[in-house]
């Protein structure tokens, strides 16, 4: 085959972002430098012979896996401490919160949220037993009659700011399972509100117009089965 070949450019561009199956990979390395089959996976090597990344993807815009001159490499920064939780744990440990999320919607039919879109991320459902579960977070949930509750907007994980789910994702990964996290939940109406497709909401309650921070011991998403983050 082609192993143990070499290739070479420039790195054209830091802090990228390229797609994965689970969530942006971000802070990534662009180069040139060819990448195919062969060599991804291998070690991205600075002029003087100092590791800098692991070529990890390249852009395909036809979808045949040809190289078209755009690669990407994680930091090695970035790859030492999943290298350390493979030598000791056998694989990498994710931390996860027990959620699944998604951006706060901006319909006007979803006003019952005191949060708006790019603020942080709307809570669509909790692992039962799971750390945001045990720490109180609430799901979004469909009453009676077709009434929806929306849940909880997490706008900030120990002080950084989340507002979009990528940003849920790197805020996660540079945490180890097991530490302690404050979740700052946006204020929330606490009223059920109507979506288009629901039924007429009832009677209303009132509004809490307090957000509120919650502490969270994050778990290994692997051992909780979860899909979610």
């Amino acid at each position: 085959g082609l192993d143990l070949s070499l290739t070479r450019g420039v790195v054209s561009g830091l802090g990228r972002e390229i797609g994965s199956r689970r969530s942006p990979i971000t802070n990534v390395i662009q180069t040139d430098a060819a990448i195919n089959p062969g060599n991804s996976g291998g070690p991205l090597l600075d002029s003087r012979g100092r590791l800098v990344g692991i070529n990890t993807a390249i852009l395909d815009p036809t979808g045949s896996g040809a190289f078209s001159g755009v690669g990407f490499a994680i930091p090695i920064d970035a790859v030492k401490g999943m290298v350390e939780q493979i030598l000791t744990s056998g694989r990498v440990l994710r931390p996860a919160l027990g959620v699944t999320i998604t951006p706060v919607p901006a319909r006007p039919a979803a006003r019952g949220q005191l949060a708006s879109p790019g603020e942080g991320v709307l809570v669509v459902a909790v692992r039962t037993g799971g750390p945001a579960d045990v720490a109180g977070i609430q799901p979004t949930k469909r009453e009676m009659f077709g009434r929806i509750v929306l849940g909880d907007v997490i706008r900030k994980i120990s002080g950084v700011n989340i507002r979009s789910q990528a940003d849920m994702y790197a805020a996660l990964d540079s945490c180890r399972v097991g530490d302690i996290v404050d979740v700052e939940l946006a204020p929330r109406d606490a009223r059920n509100v109507r979506l288009p497709g629901a039924a007429q909401p009832g009677r209303h309650g009132g509004t809490s117009t307090a957000g509120r921070t919650v502490r969270v011991v994050l778990a290994d998403r692997e051992k909780m089965q979860w899909r979610g983050d």
